[in-house]
């Protein structure tokens, strides 16, 4: 799922990729897109159990780079792709 919205972000949303990452001189992490993967997973049925199941170091570290990267993804981003 990661590789998924990473590549769909830079291959699909490509005037959104270019912009948030300096035309792909500051690629975001691979750890924002996992994170974006079980943020969008951790409130249906099973998947909570396995989001539960993985340690709190990597809990931590996927909402580090929410924290980090998320903002700068939501504001003054080009209106279309």
């Amino acid at each position: 799922m990661t590789k998924t919205l990473k590549n769909f972000h830079e291959y699909i949303l490509v005037k959104d990729y270019n912009y948030l990452t300096d035309n792909g001189a500051n690629p975001l992490p691979d750890s924002f897109y996992e994170a974006l993967a079980w943020q969008g997973l951790t409130e249906e049925g099973e998947v909570v159990d396995a989001y539960n199941q993985l340690s709190d170091e990597k809990k931590a570290e996927l909402q580090e780079s929410l924290s980090l990267y998320y903002p700068s993804t939501t504001t003054n981003c080009p209106e279309n792709n």
